[in-house]
């Protein structure tokens, strides 16, 4: 490589360094900055809202210093503790093995609540292997809103994965 042509990859080479190390930070709007670790006071409130239900130090310690969102464990684990009979051991396995902590608390107190508590550890099984669990409970509760079916039938149903036909009919007609 000729000498000129290594001055100018060095040229551009310290010139974009520079320029990397002099941009500001931006907060992306898909990475909001309170998601960026975890504030003092997220593990502070997880800290204090899990041993309030009387979970052991250590176990706190542990599940709040690995959590991503804190905060949102703990409130996972107290909305279903305090909303249902479950225990706050139980409710914390179970939050710490969703991504949408709040979304499990929500679907397990929501169709605990309506279903009369009836089969807890399988209300909350289902609200955790479901993906969305929001929806999941949305479509337990409106399906046995509506009908005569089951509560531990409509949870069947609402997280049978497998593929259904859509759009059986043509939404267009050929033209020849």
């Amino acid at each position: 490589m000729n000498p000129i042509a290594k001055g100018l990859l060095a040229s551009i080479g310290l010139s974009t360094l520079l320029g990397a190390i002099a941009l500001p930070v931006v907060a992306s709007p898909f990475y909001p900055s309170r998601y960026r670790g975890g504030t003092l006071r997220d593990y502070e409130t997880c800290t204090s809202q899990l041993l309030d239900l009387e979970l052991e130090e250590n176990l706190t310690a542990l599940a709040c210093g690995t959590a991503y969102r804190p905060r949102d464990l703990s409130d996972c684990v107290s909305g279903i503790a305090t909303g249902t009979d479950i225990s706050a051991t139980t409710a914390l396995e179970s939050c710490r093995q969703v991504r949408r902590p709040l979304d499990l608390a929500t679907c397990t107190v929501g169709i605990a609540e309506t279903t009369n508590g009836g089969d807890l550890p399988n209300v909350l099984d289902s609200c955790r292997r479901s993906l969305l669990p929001e929806r999941y409970a949305n479509c337990v509760l409106g399906i046995t809103n509506q009908s005569d079916v089951t509560p531990a039938a409509a949870m069947i149903d609402c997280l049978d994965a497998t593929d259904r036909i859509r759009d059986i009919y043509p939404t267009f007609i050929r033209s020849r």
